[in-house]
């Protein structure tokens, strides 16, 4: 975690700028996303065999987005990925996405809704076959509430999707419910991310509103090592499938 530590600067300014506070009065809120990463890195074995320069990515992005990668506030996934660099080589990278609730508190943060309702189900006996959820959406000239629903298509495309993401085996999640359904858990995670998906996560479009987006001098360049790391050749087979499958 050395290159992270050496980061640490560049992190503060990023921090500085994003919650409109001097360094000084944010150096703990840097250090602890410093050590919820190392903590994460610690007890996971796959994480520790991704490159220096990914896990670099992973905290920038939560400062970016004023996340938190403490595991208990489940607001990001960090995961291990399969990348085959331009030269040939594969590489392990560690992939930074927003949880449902991640994705959730970027879209409050941005403006693209205002107030949501608790995610409903719908069940047919004991199985869940659907679920709704209402957002208060931005509009003139009043705001407005509008209800995302899902059903049993839904689940079985979502569920097919992950098998073939997962080389023909599904998330155990889409069975593990009464009588082979999806768990009730895991569809709420579900309808929440699906209802938020493409809300809050344009940069140039919305975020400006609350968060800025960052001047170019806070971004460091990415050194020859990290471009081929985190940028892997398009024509030499990309992204290697990988078993584990955050919530989709």
């Amino acid at each position: 975690m050395e290159i992270v530590k050496a980061e640490k600067p560049a992190l503060l300014k990023i921090a500085s700028y994003v919650l409109g506070k001097p360094s000084t009065e944010i150096e703990g809120v840097v250090e602890s996303e410093m050590f919820y990463l190392q903590q994460r890195v610690s007890l996971s074995g796959p994480l520790q065999e991704c490159t220096q320069e990914s896990l670099l990515m992973c905290i920038r992005h939560a400062i970016r987005d004023n996340m938190s990668l403490d595991e208990s506030a489940g607001l990001v996934y960090i995961y291990p990925q399969g990348v085959k660099t331009k030269s040939g080589n594969w590489v392990k990278v560690a992939k930074y996405e927003l949880s449902p609730n991640g994705l959730l508190s970027l879209a409050r943060q941005t403006g693209s809704i205002l107030d949501n309702t608790q995610v409903k189900l719908v069940k047919d006996g004991k199985k869940v076959i659907g679920g709704n959820i209402e957002l208060l959406l931005p509009s003139t000239p009043s705001p407005r509430w509008e209800t995302f629903e899902f059903d049993i298509d839904d689940i079985e495309r979502w569920k097919k999707f992950s098998a073939k993401k997962n080389k023909g085996t599904p998330n155990a999640l889409y069975l593990s419910g009464p009588e082979g359904s999806i768990d009730s858990g895991f569809m709420k995670a579900k309808v929440l991310k699906h209802s938020l998906k493409n809300k809050g996560t344009n940069v140039s479009e919305t975020r400006g509103q609350i968060l800025k987006p960052l001047p170019e001098e806070f971004i460091a360049p990415l050194t020859n090592e990290e471009n081929a790391t985190l940028n892997p050749s398009k024509t030499d087979g990309g992204a290697e499938d990988v078993s584990f499958e955050p919530e989709l």
